[in-house]
């Protein structure tokens, strides 16, 4: 069961990457998602890269029997998005991408060495909660699929 556990987290976040693939694949990275934020499609990319880091510092941290939150994190969780926007936009739209690439592939090498039975282990996570290694893990399949739905209602535009 517990390896049944860890196949469906993982295919969770496969499947909610393989959607924001598919919605970036004909859209300029360019393109604004949040006119009003003036976040634009790369800086969504970004977006989830920062997350999955964060996340795996969180399980890395478990690993080591210790806990993870972000330093300093308050309750307001936009400003510290708009942070790393503007810190992202430094890097090339490559190099983003290739953030979001290796955040995702160091998550789920994290999640496939867990010890049996873990995902139901209680994790402090990067924004300061307490939950399941499962249910955080299901939470940064919700949010990428959350700004997917975001990207694929503009290039239905």
């Amino acid at each position: 069961m517990p390896e049944q556990d860890v196949n469906r987290l993982i295919q969770m976040l496969d499947d909610a990457r393989a959607r924001m693939l598919a919605a970036l694949k004909d859209i300029d990275p360019n393109t604004p998602v949040y006119p009003e934020g003036g976040w634009l499609v790369r800086d969504i990319v970004g977006h989830v890269a920062l997350w999955d880091e964060q996340v795996c510092l969180s399980l890395q941290a478990y690993r080591q029997g210790g806990e993870y939150c972000i330093p300093n994190f308050s309750d307001d969780e936009d400003a510290y998005n708009n942070r790393d926007v503007l810190e992202r936009r430094r890097q090339s739209v490559e190099q983003v991408f290739a953030d979001f690439e290796a955040a995702r592939a160091k998550m789920k090498a994290l999640i496939e060495a867990l010890p049996p039975g873990q995902t139901s282990s209680v994790i402090l996570c990067p924004w300061g909660s307490r939950h399941t290694i499962a249910t955080m893990i299901r939470h940064m399949a919700e949010h990428e699929l959350e700004h997917c739905r975001d990207i694929e209602g503009i290039s239905r535009r």
